[in-house]
């Protein structure tokens, strides 16, 4: 199986998802006028700061549901989550948010227009993607391809 229905429901829901109100800080000055123009009473660079109110509040609360995730016994952390977003056990709030910020800094899926192309991509190009959110995808992706097969075998369903 390939990565292909993996990719088309990862990256056709950021397209569905856009006409529904979601974007990233980097599609504003592309939708800056729409968002003025539907109310938004606030300047709307102000949105592509993530360090900063209001986006601030949204990745801080992120990075403190991780924070307090990884503070959990080893035992209850998911490895496979941990090594696709590149999170180690222990991270503190203000790691976890740096590394937040980082990580969207980093992707090239910012645009609609990017994350369509990627599903004419087959397998090997997700593989070899350097992107932070493709490659927690791919990783996730084998992760459970190889839980399945544990469970399929132990089932008695591969031989």
């Amino acid at each position: 199986m390939s990565l292909t229905p993996l990719a088309t429901t990862f990256l056709a829901s950021g397209a569905a998802m856009a006409a529904e109100g979601m974007w990233m800080p980097q599609q504003l000055p592309t939708i800056s006028k729409a968002l003025k123009e539907n109310g938004l009473a606030i300047d709307p660079a102000k949105l592509s700061k993530l360090t900063e109110f209001p986006m601030g509040a949204i990745v801080s609360l992120t990075a403190h549901f991780l924070s307090q995730y990884l503070a959990q016994p080893a035992s209850q952390l998911d490895p496979a989550f941990l090594s696709a977003l590149r999170l180690k056990p222990g991270m503190s709030e203000a790691e976890v948010q740096a590394h937040l910020v980082r990580l969207n800094g980093a992707t090239q899926l910012a645009r609609t227009e990017d994350r369509l192309a990627w599903l004419a991509q087959d397998a090997s190009a997700f593989k070899a993607s350097q992107d932070p959110y493709i490659q927690a995808a791919v990783a996730l992706h084998e992760h459970d391809r190889a839980r399945e097969a544990r469970m399929e075998e132990s089932a008695g369903l591969r031989g």
